[in-house]
This record gives C-alpha cells, structure tokens and sequence, in this order.
C-alpha cells in the first residue's frame, strides 16, 4: 500500500511593509492585526487535518503564524533557517515605482527571468530556490520514512521561497514561479505519492 506525504505551504500573514507594497526579504517586522487574522484563518483551514510537525522560517511574521498554527494543537515550531526569505539586498523596503524610477533595468531584467536576475547586495531566485528545496527534501524524507506514523507536515515561509518549492515540486521552471498566486495567509497543499508530486491545493485562504 502506498501511504502518501501531505505537505501544506503556509505564507505569512501581513506586515506593515506588505500593507503599504514595499518589498521585504531580510527585514523582521511582526505580523499586525490583520496578518493574526490572516494567521488565524489559515489554522481554521487546516483544523480538519492530523499535523505531526510544524516547520517554520526563522522570521518573525512567518514563527508568528507558524506558532497560531501550533496553539491549538500543542505543537511546538520547528525553525529551519533555509526557508528565510529572499535577501533582497538594495531594494529592500522600496516601493514597486522606487524600484521603477531607481532601477529600472534591473526591474526590466526580472520581468523577463527572475531566476537569474541578481539583485544589488542580495540573493538571486536560484540561490534561494536551492537553499528551499534541500531542507524541503530532507523534511519530505525523514517523514516518507516515519511509514503510517506520520501526519502531514506544515512549512510557513515566504512568498519567493514557496513559489520556488512548489516550482521544484511540480516541475515549473523556475522562471515561471512567480507566476503562481501565493496570497498573505494561504494555504498551498503537495502530496507525494508513488514517485512525484502533485500539486492538490493552490492558494487556499
């Protein structure tokens, strides 16, 4: 019998940065009232489901929502500091049309292929995309082994780091990743059966 591996992708709720469009990678702002509501709706989304482990970026906004996910369930939050955001270097804080008006061949260059667009002082796509998906990998393979006693797992992060691990998981090229809707506080769900992956829920919220 095939026993499968459920792995829910939780982003973080709202930060004042996301509230007002700036970006945010490095920085560790908490989450404010609506990103504890975003938080608390994405644990009544997944309170139907058996969770053995609750893993979580070391940011603040994401071990805020990772430990309401936790609360009632009385797991503690696992921190795995690969699934840290994105370092985005200069542009951290900015704004879309700062970005635009500062520099606007780089933006030109990340609307044509942000998996290989480097940014000033930061990290590029890929190098984020490997650091993910290796920890995702290890995660998967210590709870396939765990046989019938495992429950689905939990990974809260980010909006450039989870659009690269469902990209890995469902064979997206990188390039495309930010194609996918990851919204503040939604839930995505991978299962692992005989071989592959399949992406079963995107963007739940």
């Amino acid at each position: 019998m095939i026993h499968e591996l459920t792995i829910h992708l939780v982003r973080h709720g709202r930060t004042a940065y996301n509230a007002e469009n700036r970006f945010l990678g490095s920085s560790d702002p908490p989450l404010d009232k609506e990103g504890g509501r975003q938080a608390d709706r994405a644990a009544r989304l997944l309170g139907h489901r058996s969770v053995a482990a609750i893993h979580s970026s070391p940011q603040r906004r994401a071990l805020d929502t990772a430990k309401r996910l936790g609360e009632s369930r009385g797991l503690a939050v696992s921190i795995v500091p690969e699934f840290r955001e994105m370092d985005l270097g200069d542009l951290e804080g900015i704004s879309f049309h700062e970005l635009l008006a500062k520099y606007p061949d780089l933006a030109a260059s990340w609307r044509r292929n942000p998996a290989k667009t480097c940014l000033p002082g930061g990290e590029n796509l890929a190098e984020v995309s490997r650091r993910a998906w290796s920890s995702f990998q290890e995660l998967a393979d210590e709870a396939k082994s765990r046989g019938k006693e495992r429950g689905d797992l939990v990974i809260v992060a980010h909006r450039m780091v989870l659009g690269t691990l469902i990209a890995n998981a469902i064979g997206l090229p990188l390039r495309h990743c930010l194609r996918l809707q990851v919204d503040l506080g939604s839930v995505t769900t991978l299962v692992h059966g005989r071989q592959e992956w399949r992406l079963e829920v995107l963007n739940r919220t």
